[in-house]
């Protein structure tokens, strides 16, 4: 159970990094979010009723905030420069420079729902 906490509780990290694609598809991001609310939902449930590790059961909470600031920041993106962004992860274009900033902001401020989750604050 750990293990599957831990593989479920960083999804939007694992998509983001190796196909970040994923993400701009209207039903696959539509289907994942409500997953992840669901995770999200559960993981209180279960700390609610005390059920399982607390520790584990936190992880479950990250996904959900992580992938609303996703949303945030590619529509601000959007507002910006009229296109998706680029995963940028692999390449060392120079041309690339404003999708690699925006796959930075991401990942640095993706942190903090990391962070307010293993702390219990959210």
């Amino acid at each position: 159970m750990n293990v599957i906490c831990v593989i479920l509780g960083l999804n939007i990290y694992g998509i983001f990094i190796v196909k970040q694609e994923w993400l701009y598809r209207g039903k696959f991001f539509c289907l994942l979010f409500l997953f992840n609310f669901i995770l999200y939902a559960t993981a209180h449930l279960l700390e609610h009723f005390r059920i399982g590790n607390p520790k584990y059961e936190s992880l479950l909470k990250i996904p959900f905030p992580q992938q609303a600031l996703f949303l945030v920041l590619l529509i601000i993106h959007h507002a910006l420069f009229r296109r998706n962004p680029e995963d940028t992860f692999w390449s060392m274009d120079w041309s690339k420079l404003k999708d690699g900033i925006f796959n930075f902001i991401f990942i640095v401020l993706s942190i903090i729902p990391t962070g307010l989750a293993l702390t219990n604050i959210i």
